[in-house]
């Protein structure tokens, strides 16, 4: 396991429908999920590049989530699956991060 990159998260939160839920549970004081709502809200606004879920902390954020009922067992094994599967670069990005004409 891995990282799971903010483009990654921001489409998979978007389509099991959570966005709005991380949303909601950053703007609710008194919510046991506020903090790390807020932190995945960083990410999505560019905050952070991803989420390392290789990290113990980060694993324990997610099971948080699930044991709030909050995101389904199947959801956070689909967002560690993310973090398993590489993330191709292609040569283009490489070249366009260099500044260089391929």
């Amino acid at each position: 396991v891995g990282a799971v990159s903010r483009e990654q998260f921001a489409g998979w939160a978007a389509g099991n429908g959570l966005r709005a839920k991380i949303e909601d549970c950053a703007g609710t004081p008194g919510n046991p999920l506020r903090s790390v709502a807020l932190t995945l809200l960083d990410v999505l606004r560019g905050g952070f590049t991803g989420i390392d879920l290789s990290s113990n902390n980060n694993q324990a954020m997610l099971g948080a989530w699930v044991a709030a009922d909050a995101i389904t067992q199947a959801q956070a094994d689909e967002l560690i699956a993310l973090a398993t599967t590489p993330d191709p670069i292609t040569v283009d990005q490489v070249s366009d991060a260099l500044n260089v004409e391929t």
